[in-house]
């Protein structure tokens, strides 16, 4: 790749990144020390489920800042506890860390049990070794909220009320509807005689607000369950989270779940059952702790071995970490060819964590895991193994070579080729509106909120449109052709613009005609794609979904703002003859020059030269502000080239993340020395560690 150098609220509820497709599963393993909060608890513990109890409640704490708990009523010879966490009111994003009391808070600030995103409420079940000690610390790196729940503790062998576990190769799954401040009781199917709890993965699902949900026992006080949480629903998207919970009910077979906000709807498929049956399950036992790290295509499937887990174990409880997906991506884990159960949600823009109870591959001591909709990095850190009563817990085995399943290949995009003389060809069916709000939600932008909004009623026009009056207001149209602005203070708006043979950029004001505004449509070239999707300056645009382009959005001068838009899938030639048969430049914007240029909260992925590119070869550029974005991909995901005009000034690149996926290993930004630029708050999707600028 050749770089061009050229929100006060009840405290948990509202507070209120496409990437290029890998055509291969790629496997890191990698060796992990045990850390405090998870390491090994001794062989044959079993599981005692206890009614939730909140335990911290919402306490304040400070960047670096601790809070200490006494755990209630700790069995006697416990060795870990089972947490669900909370954390909200992030003013950035904080790494969470849970730890046995007296732990160092060193070494407790060593293993984060998840990363808080930035103002947005998030959860982890979490099991913490307690070493003989009663009470629980947590860390934040960063200002947040934190509340934990205690649900079961782990207990030495002849425990009463204790089990051993069972996992369910193909779990049964429940829809329940919820609404606002409701208290839903669900019969579990399937319960076997003398299971104590089951094993739940929850997916929340079309919720109308932001809120959170509690899993408890049937019979327990309402007030008492919703006093606890163990999924924070958004209604940008699905979210998930694994949990066990006691049974209640007369038959000892039910549970039930509270809303605190809106409604919505959600899915408890079963994964396994705490049985005090003798005979019965198995017992937790130690393992040497390991991680192992992939990064899965979209539709992706690979077998993940579980280094130091025995062939013999029926499940592993394993932490799964996802980050740098550009969309919300489910992640599931099998035992089977077709027994998959969702293991994770990979959230855009964050580091998304589940600590679940999985059933591994019968002699394989593996995982079969499949990825739906985005590539995502996965990182699956084995905590502790489930073996047959009486079964001895071998010593660690040596790392496996992972196993790639073959993945169908991405689909080849159209045209990659274009043909010197293009042939006319009829006109396409135009492909139906997508299903996006008008409004983006507190997500990232994607396929859900921008474009053309749902239910829209689109009039086809053939041909260009140029727009010589002023004020003219282009509204639900799918235009075969361009748009030519040749007047001041046009708006176009829930429209396709899709270009045609030989057109130019799919919006053209390159006579920098003011006031431009152009929101909720979609650009793509169906056609001829060596065009940009809007091409020119001054102009306003938001929840644009652009594609299918070599540049997004090409500025020859500024007076623009672009916010709340998703640039995804840019074209790319190997051999493109408008650069001498060398790669296309496609970049997500090119800024050849101009002021006051503000692209804040949006989206920008699969562009190869780089998501932003700044030339200065037709002017200066001054003030440009690029704040809250996701961006991935590129040589370097921004580049900044002074050319001979000197410093680019009045330069800002604050509160953004950034994906990984770059041809120069973990290049965000690269610009000269002599461009000063205001960087604070960049963070690494995947790990939310600071981003530095490389020397350009």
């Amino acid at each position: 790749m050749r770089l061009r150098t050229t929100r006060r609220r009840p405290l948990f509820a509202p507070i209120t990144l496409a990437t290029a497709f890998l055509a291969l599963s790629a496997l890191i393993l990698t060796p992990l020390a045990a850390t405090p909060a998870d390491a090994a608890t001794p062989s044959g513990s079993l599981y005692q489920a206890v009614a939730p109890q909140r335990v911290l409640s919402g306490t304040s704490l400070a960047a670096g800042g601790t809070a200490t708990s006494a755990l209630p009523s700790v069995p006697s010879g416990a060795t870990a506890v089972w947490l669900s966490v909370t954390a909200a009111r992030a003013t950035a994003a904080s790494a969470i860390s849970v730890c046995a009391g007296s732990t160092a808070a060193q070494a407790c600030r060593a293993a984060p049990a998840f990363i808080a995103p930035t103002g947005i409420p998030a959860s982890a079940p979490v099991r913490v070794v307690l070493g003989g000690q009663s009470k629980i610390t947590v860390h934040a790196t960063k200002p947040v909220a934190v509340a934990f729940d205690v649900v079961g503790y782990s207990v030495p062998s002849g425990t009463q009320g204790a089990g051993t576990y069972s996992p369910v190769a193909a779990g049964s799954t429940s829809t329940q509807k919820l609404g606002a401040r409701e208290l839903v009781t669900l019969t579990v199917p399937g319960v076997p005689a003398g299971a104590t709890a089951v094993a739940l993965n929850l997916t929340s699902t079309g919720f109308s607000s932001s809120t959170y949900v509690s899993a408890c026992p049937a019979g327990q006080a309402k007030a008492d369950c919703a006093r606890t949480s163990v999924l924070n629903p958004r209604p940008a998207g699905d979210r998930q989270k694994s949990t066990i919970v006691k049974l209640g009910g007369s038959a000892n077979n039910q549970v039930q779940f509270y809303n605190n906000a809106g409604s919505g709807t959600l899915r408890s498929t079963v994964a396994g059952f705490v049985r005090t049956t003798a005979g019965t399950g198995g017992v937790l036992s130690d393992v040497s702790s390991a991680s192992s790290e992939i990064v899965l295509a979209p539709g992706g499937s690979a077998s993940v071995p579980l280094a130091g887990v025995s062939s013999d174990a029926t499940a592993a409880l394993v932490r799964i970490v996802g980050s740098g997906a550009w969309r919300s991506t489910v992640v599931s884990a099998c035992s089977t060819a077709t027994a998959c159960s969702t293991a994770l949600i990979a959230e855009p823009g964050q580091a998304s964590t589940n600590t679940v109870l999985l059933p591994v591959v019968a002699k394989s001591a593996s995982l079969s895991v499949r990825n739906s909709s985005a590539s995502v990095r996965l990182k699956f850190e084995v905590l502790a193994q489930v073996l047959p009563t009486g079964s001895a817990a071998p010593g660690p085995k040596p790392t496996a070579t992972p196993t790639p399943v073959p993945t169908p290949p991405a689909k080849p995009t159209p045209t990659a080729t274009p043909k010197p003389t293009p042939t006319p060809t009829p006109t396409p069916t135009p492909p139906a509106p997508k299903p996006p709000t008008p409004t983006p939600a507190s997500g990232m932008p994607g396929a859900k909120n921008t474009g053309v909004p749902a239910g829209t009623k689109l009039t086809v026009h053939d041909g260009d449109i140029t727009v010589t009056a002023p004020g003219t207001v282009i509204d639900s149209l799918d235009v075969r052709g361009s748009i030519v602005v040749k007047a001041a203070n046009v708006t176009i708006k829930n429209s396709i613009i899709r270009g045609r043979a030989g057109s130019g950029p799919l919006v053209n004001n390159l006579l920098h005609n003011p006031n431009l505004v152009i929101q909720d449509s979609e650009l793509f070239a169906a056609m001829d794609r060596r065009v940009s999707g809007i091409m020119g300056s001054h102009f306003t645009a938001t929840r644009l979904n652009i594609h299918h382009v070599t540049d997004g959005i090409h500025l020859t001068d500024g007076e623009v703002t672009l916010k709340d838009s998703w640039l995804h899938d840019n074209l790319h030639l190997d051999k493109d003859p408008a650069w001498n048969g060398t790669p296309t430049h496609d970049d997500g914007i090119q800024v050849q020059g101009g002021s006051n240029i503000t692209i804040d909260h949006n989206t920008l992925t699969g562009a190869h030269n780089a998501a932003l590119m700044v030339t200065q070869d037709r002017a200066r550029v001054t003030n440009l502000s690029w704040t809250r974005n996701y961006a991935d991909n590129g040589g370097c995901t921004i580049n900044i080239a002074q050319g001979s005009l000197g410093p680019v000034t009045g330069m800002k690149i604050t509160d953004n993340t950034f994906g990984r996926n770059t041809s120069i290993a973990n290049c965000a930004i690269i610009a000269p020395t002599t461009t000063k630029i205001d960087t604070q708050r960049n963070y690494w999707a995947d790990d939310m560690s600071p981003v530095a600028v490389r020397k350009g």
